[in-house]
């Protein structure tokens, strides 16, 4: 759901220090009048027939809507520049039936996550189009028998690796389905409880669709 990604704010504090010395000395030569006849001009900030192209921060905040279907909720926020993005989110969620062994059941699962992604084509120092991320995630988990009403604990770390698609709805709204896996890296993946013995599976798929919020 981000308290890393940005190394030190000198950079952009630099960056916008220098454009606006050189936006200041554009706008007193304009006040100047027009250039002498058949002498080249350059805009300010490219090169001629280079168009500019601008580097900047982008933060924002999303929630997961798959969470919601298994009754529970997910948030987060995120940092990027240059076509790479940071996030952090928690989240709260009952498995379906069919990801829970038979003869267990109600498997909840409090997790965070830290990812990094990486976008790819024309669009990506936006933060938008395709990309693909990892990332690792503690997740806290209570399940049950079906014969008992009382959960037992256990936790596990996982690594997770997955990919979507940021799709802009409007200058600062935005729709990013995606597809993933976690994978158990360590933990419990062996859990004995009323003289049963449930396995935590090795990958747990993951699709949903994030709707979220930048600037």
């Amino acid at each position: 759901m981000i308290r890393f990604g940005m190394k030190q704010w000198a950079e952009p504090i630099l960056v916008t220090a220098v454009l606006a010395v050189f936006i200041g000395a554009a706008t007193i030569r304009a006040q100047q009048g027009p250039a002498p006849s058949g002498v080249p001009t350059v805009t300010v900030g490219q090169q001629e027939g280079v168009p500019e192209h601008r580097h900047k921060w982008l933060m924002g905040s999303d929630f997961d809507l798959a969470p919601m279907v298994e009754h529970g909720f997910s948030s987060g926020g995120f940092l990027g520049r240059d076509g790479w993005r940071a996030s952090d989110m928690w989240s709260t969620r009952t498995a379906p039936s069919f990801l829970v062994k038979n003869g267990f059941g109600d498997r909840q699962t409090d997790s965070y996550a830290l990812r990094v992604d990486r976008f790819v084509g024309g669009k990506r120092n936006n933060l938008e189009g395709l990309w693909v991320g990892v990332g690792g995630d503690y997740w806290r988990n209570r399940i049950r028998t079906s014969e008992s009403m009382q959960r037992v604990k256990y936790h596990d770390f996982m690594l997770t690796a997955g990919s979507g698609y940021r799709y802009m709805l409007s200058r600062h709204v935005y729709l990013d389905p995606w597809v993933g896996g976690h994978f158990v890296a360590a933990g419990q993946r062996t859990i004995t409880f009323s003289g049963q013995i449930y396995h935590q599976p090795v990958c747990t798929p993951e699709a949903s669709v994030k709707l979220g919020f930048s600037f």
